[in-house]
């Protein structure tokens, strides 16, 4: 009887077991199962692959600048798994999200009509 890994419950043979086909493709649908995709292109609304994790690791380091946000850095350990810097105008309104990770950054523009009120929003994946 196979060994089951702890989070995912797959089949590991065991060394004086064969591999047989049916298990590893039980294995692969469970971990189809597991993975989601979460868009595809610029228009969905994000573009990376993740587990679901029972476990959250991560933890969030945020700077401030005169009082407002300007960089959010999100950490597994001490390593930076993203990072978000928020720029804003001159009437202290954000203007401007940059996210970078996975070696993908989405730039959000945000532009206000003369009355203050928001009038677009633009995205660009780079």
């Amino acid at each position: 009887m196979p060994n089951l890994t702890p989070r995912l419950g797959l089949k590991k043979p065991l060394p004086a077991e064969w591999a047989d086909i049916s298990i590893l493709n039980e294995n692969y649908d469970t971990l189809d199962s597991v993975i989601t995709t979460l868009g595809s292109d610029n228009r969905s609304t994000n573009f990376r692959k993740a587990l679901d994790f029972p476990i959250d690791t991560r933890s969030l380091a945020l700077t401030y600048t005169t009082g407002r946000l300007t960089k959010v850095e999100e950490k597994d350990g001490s390593t930076v798994v993203k990072t978000t810097t928020i720029g804003y105008d001159t009437n202290g309104r954000a203007n401007k999200i940059t996210e970078s990770a996975g070696g993908k950054t989405v730039t959000t523009t945000l532009i206000y009509n003369t009355d203050g009120t928001l009038g677009s929003v633009t995205k660009a994946v780079s």
